[in-house]
């Protein structure tokens, strides 16, 4: 939660491929997502080269109110209409092909 709260803010930062961080923080625009805990500081230098404004953009496309309130309108209306389906729940996701190619390990 906090990653979120600091993306509007347009401040960008660094994080370790745990938890939500793969899916909160677009590595490269919005932070960077560090496989060792020893790359860290570099990588907490490296954010403050990030361009502030594609991590604002990055905050408002995936977690303004708007955006948010749609996404679990969705997931409550396909829990009503009976979908079991993890897919049809939570919506695309991306590949784990593709989170390599971000430079994510899973």
């Amino acid at each position: 939660m906090v990653m979120i709260v600091g993306l509007p803010g347009a401040t960008p930062g660094g994080a370790l491929p745990r938890g939500s961080v793969p899916e909160v923080v677009d590595h490269g625009r919005s932070g960077l997502v560090v496989r060792d805990l020893a790359d860290f500081p570099a990588a907490l230098s490296l954010a403050a080269d990030l361009d502030p404004a594609a991590c604002r953009r990055h905050a408002e496309r995936n977690f303004d109110l708007p955006v948010m309130a749609a996404g679990y309108e969705r997931l409550f209306r396909a829990i009503v209409e009976g979908q079991r389906s993890v897919r049809a729940l939570t919506g695309p996701r991306p590949s784990l092909r593709r989170l390599r190619e971000r430079g994510v390990s899973a």
